[in-house]
C-alpha cells in the first residue's frame, strides 16, 4: 500500500472514506443521528492514524469540505495526514484497499468498480435506518449488483443485521422463482459483520470532576434541586419515529407517589409546532409529574444535552420505532455513567447488560404475528401513506410493558447505590467495547479480511463480476454496416490537414480522447506520415483506445485508410 516516492505518507489508511455532507454536515442538514454517527467514525478512523499515515477523504459538495476539515484536523495525530477531494477516481483512491460508504450504497460502487478494472478494492458500507423503500432497494440491490464476498455491508447490531440477512434472503428466494430455479446460490453476498457504532469522542461537562460533583453542577446550572430524583430522555422528540412517550409517563407516573420530587428531562427537538404541541397536551393528563424541556423547536446545544446526562440519575428510552436500528444516545448515556433503562428493542439489547448496567423492559410487536404484506406497507409502497405516517402505526403496534417499565425506575428510584454501580459498569463496558480506537481496529481488521479474501479470489470470480457490464461493444455491434479494423492510418494529403485537430469543435474531445496526450499523438503522425496501432499501444494506450484515436483521425479527414472491399 505504498504511495509514491514524492509523497510526504509512507502508507494509506486501509480504506478511503466517502463523505457526502448528507452524512456528517449538521450546519447544513437536519441535526439526526445518522449523521452525527457519521461525523463522530470519520473523526474516530482519524484519530487512529499512524505516524506517516494518510487518509483519503472524498466529499464531493464544496460547501461541506470545509466543515468536514474543520471537524477532522484537531483529531489527527501528529505526522499523520488527510488527503481531500471531491470525487470518486482512481486518483482519489491511489494506494487504499477499501472505499467506506456512510450507508448501504455498495451495489452501486460496485458497478462503478466493474466498470474501471483496475479498481481492485474492497466496498463496504452501512447501515442506519432499514425501514424506507429506498433503503430496502439499495440491499436488494446487492443480490444481482457485481458486488462479492470482498465487499461488506457493515451491521451496526445484531437486528439489523437479522433484517439485512432476510431482505437478502428474500430478493434471492424471488429471483429463484422468477426464472424457475430450484433455488440460487447466496455465495455472493457481501459479507455482514457486526461493529457497533464509535461512542462519542466529546467528554461529559466539566470532566475534571466526579460523577457526584459534575451531578451537582449540573443541577445547579439547570435549576434543579439536589434531591429530585431525575430521569432524562435524550433525541428527537417525536412520538412517531422514536419513542411514544405515554408508556413512559404512565411509568413515571406510578413511580412519582413514593418520589414525589421525581423529574422527567426531555432533551432534543420538536420538529414542528404541531408536534410540541401534542407532547403539552399528554402532558397535561399527568398533573402529578413534573416535566423540563431542553431545546424544544430548536435543538439543545451539545453543553445543554451534557448538562442533562450530568443531572440526571438515569437515562430512559422506551423506544418503539422501527426506524430506531442502534442507539447512539445510550452510548451517550454510558459515558455519562448513566443506568439505562430501555425498551427490550432492536439494537438497544446489544448495548445494555441486563441487570448490570441497566434494564432492559419487555415488547410486544404485532408484525411478529404476520410474515406477510400488510395493508400498511402496502399502502406505503403504492406512496399513498407517507413515510412518518407508516413509522407512525407502525409504532402503535407495540406495546411496551409499562410495569415492568415503572418498576425499573422505582428500583433505581429506591437503591442509588445500585444506580451508581450501573452506571460504572455502563462506562467501564463504553471503554472496552465501543471507545473510538476499538471499532477502528475492528474496522482495520475487517478491512484487511477483506483484502486478503479478495486477493485470493479466483480470475474466475473476477470475471463474474466483470459480466455485469451490458458492454456498449456487444450492445451496438449491428448499429454500422462494418467493423473499423484499420492496424494503421496515413496522414490525409487533403487540405486543411491536421489543423482542424485545433477548432473548437474538435479540440476538447480529441485531446480527451487522446487521455491528454493529442499533441504526442499528432507528432508521432505527422513525423512519419503514418500512424499505427503497434505505436499508440507502445505509448500506453489500450487497445479499444488506440483503435478509437485511429477512427477519429479518419473520421475528421487528418488521416486515410484504406477500406476492405
Amino acid at each position: 500500500m505504498s504511495v509514491s516516492a514524492d509523497h510526504p505518507f509512507k502508507t494509506c489508511f486501509p480504506a478511503a472514506l466517502y463523505l457526502p455532507g448528507d452524512a456528517f454536515d449538521a450546519s447544513r442538514f437536519q441535526l439526526i443521528g445518522r449523521r452525527i454517527a457519521g461525523l463522530q467514525f470519520a473523526q474516530a478512523m482519524a484519530a487512529s492514524l499512524r505516524p506517516a499515515e494518510l487518509l483519503r477523504v472524498v466529499c464531493p459538495e464544496p460547501d461541506s469540505r470545509n466543515p468536514l476539515v474543520a471537524s477532522l484536523r484537531p483529531v489527527v495525530p501528529a505526522k499523520a495526514g488527510i488527503a481531500l477531494s471531491g470525487e470518486v477516481s482512481m486518483g482519489s483512491l491511489a494506494g487504499v484497499d477499501a472505499i467506506h460508504y456512510p450507508d448501504p450504497s455498495i451495489a452501486a460502487a460496485a458497478e462503478w468498480r466493474a466498470a474501471n478494472p483496475g479498481a481492485d478494492l474492497s466496498i463496504t458500507g452501512i447501515i442506519h435506518t432499514l425501514c424506507t423503500t429506498a433503503v430496502v432497494a439499495m440491499v436488494r440491490r446487492c443480490v444481482t449488483a457485481p458486488v462479492a464476498p470482498w465487499d461488506a455491508l457493515v451491521c451496526t447490531s445484531r437486528a439489523g443485521r437479522s433484517v439485512v440477512e432476510s431482505i437478502l434472503a428474500q430478493h434471492t428466494e424471488y429471483l429463484a422463482r422468477r426464472f424457475s430455479q430450484a433455488s440460487l446460490s447466496k455465495a455472493q453476498w457481501p459479507s455482514l459483520p457486526v461493529i457497533p457504532l464509535p461512542a462519542p469522542v466529546e467528554p461529559p461537562i466539566a470532566p475534571g470532576l466526579s460523577r457526584q460533583e459534575r451531578r451537582a453542577y449540573a443541577r445547579q446550572r439547570l435549576g434543579i434541586a439536589a434531591t429530585s430524583f431525575v430521569a432524562c430522555s435524550v433525541g428527537r422528540l417525536s412520538f412517531h419515529s422514536k419513542a411514544h412517550p405515554l408508556a413512559l409517563y404512565r411509568a413515571l407516573a406510578g413511580v412519582v407517589e413514593a418520589h414525589p420530587d421525581l423529574l422527567l428531562l426531555e432533551c432534543g427537538q420538536y420538529s414542528s409546532p404541531q408536534i410540541a404541541g401534542a407532547y403539552r397536551e399528554l402532558q397535561e393528563r399527568f398533573p402529578q409529574l413534573r416535566f423540563q424541556v431542553i431545546g424544544g423547536l430548536e435543538p439543545a446545544t451539545d453543553e445543554e444535552k451534557w448538562l442533562v446526562y450530568a443531572a440526571a440519575d438515569v437515562f430512559v428510552s422506551p423506544a418503539d420505532s422501527i426506524q430506531e436500528t442502534f442507539g447512539l444516545t445510550l452510548l451517550e448515556a454510558m459515558l455519562a455513567e448513566l443506568p439505562l433503562v430501555v425498551s427490550d428493542w432492536d439494537g438497544y439489547r446489544d448495548l445494555v447488560q441486563e441487570g448490570v448496567t441497566g434494564f432492559l423492559v419487555p415488547t410486544a410487536d404485532v408484525l411478529v404475528t404476520t410474515e406477510q404484506a400488510d395493508s400498511i406497507q402496502a399502502s406505503y409502497l403504492a406512496g399513498t401513506l407517507s413515510y412518518n405516517r407508516m413509522v407512525a402505526l407502525r409504532s402503535l403496534g407495540v406495546v411496551v410493558d409499562v410495569d415492568a417499565l415503572g418498576q425499573a425506575l422505582a428500583t433505581l428510584a429506591d437503591d442509588p447505590s445500585l444506580a451508581r454501580r450501573m452506571g460504572q459498569q455502563g462506562a467501564q463496558r463504553l471503554r472496552e467495547h465501543y471507545a473510538p480506537p476499538v471499532i477502528a481496529g475492528r474496522y482495520r481488521q475487517l478491512w484487511g479480511e477483506l483484502g486478503e479474501r479478495r486477493r485470493s479470489a479466483s480470475e474466475e470470480e473476477w470475471r463474474g463480476l466483470m459480466a455485469w457490464i451490458p458492454a456498449d461493444a456487444r450492445l451496438f455491434q449491428g448499429y454500422g454496416s462494418q467493423p473499423f479494423t484499420a492496424e494503421s492510418v496515413r496522414a490525409s494529403q487533403q487540405e486543411p490537414g491536421d489543423s482542424l485537430l485545433s477548432d473548437n469543435m474538435n479540440a476538447g474531445l480529441f485531446d480527451q480522447l487522446c487521455l491528454g496526450r493529442a499533441s504526442t499523438v499528432c507528432a508521432h503522425l505527422r513525423a512519419s506520415g503514418e500512424l499505427s496501432l503497434a505505436v499508440l499501444l507502445s505509448l500506453g494506450y489500450p487497445e479499444e483506445r488506440g483503435r478509437q484515436i485511429l477512427a477519429t483521425l479518419v473520421k475528421l479527414g487528418v488521416a486515410d485508410v484504406s477500406w476492405p472491399s
